[in-house]
């Protein structure tokens, strides 16, 4: 009987180890399917990019891009991903009396880095100046977003900008 209550035992402890290693395959499985679903969801978080944030500005429709690379992971820490850019814009508009002049400004920026949060913002800023002796004068310069005394280029560009 002793003989058989050992073998019982051994039977029963190499159930239990079994049933552990059935337990630990079963977690490793569910732990590469969870990573798996992570992996997809990192997949997701990496489609925004320094790409679909420059195609989301308003500067894109006035701006070439001769860079756009993008540093840092979006996956691992979005706060600290950058998009080092270098563009040439182009932005025409009219003004004077009856809008009968027309001016274009030919912005640009060289290896400019900004936070990819913010480059969906990128805009072309025009100021205008008036000297003592009543001569007007436009600037115009990328950023994120416009100083109070310029105008975006959606107010520039939408009809006439100054009488």
């Amino acid at each position: 009987m002793q003989i058989y209550a050992k073998r019982f035992g051994a039977i029963v402890a190499n159930t239990k180890v079994k049933l552990s290693g059935g337990f630990i395959a079963t977690a490793l499985v569910a732990g590469m399917l969870l990573a798996g679903a992570s992996g997809a969801a990192a997949q997701n978080a990496t489609t925004t990019t320094c790409q679909s944030q420059w195609d989301d500005s308003p500067a894109s429709e006035y701006c070439t891009t001769s860079l756009l690379l993008q540093v840092g992971s979006v996956v691992t820490n979005p706060a600290d991903a950058d998009c080092d850019i270098s563009a040439t814009c182009s932005i025409t508009f009219t003004h004077g009396t009856n809008g009968a002049s027309s001016t274009t400004l030919k912005p640009s920026v060289s290896l400019a880095v900004f936070v990819m949060d913010d480059v969906d913002e990128l805009d072309i800023c025009v100021k205008e100046t008036t000297d003592a002796s009543g001569t007007v004068s436009y600037s115009a310069a990328l950023r994120t977003a416009c100083r109070a005394n310029e105008y975006t280029s959606t107010q520039t560009t939408t009809g006439q900008f100054h009488d």
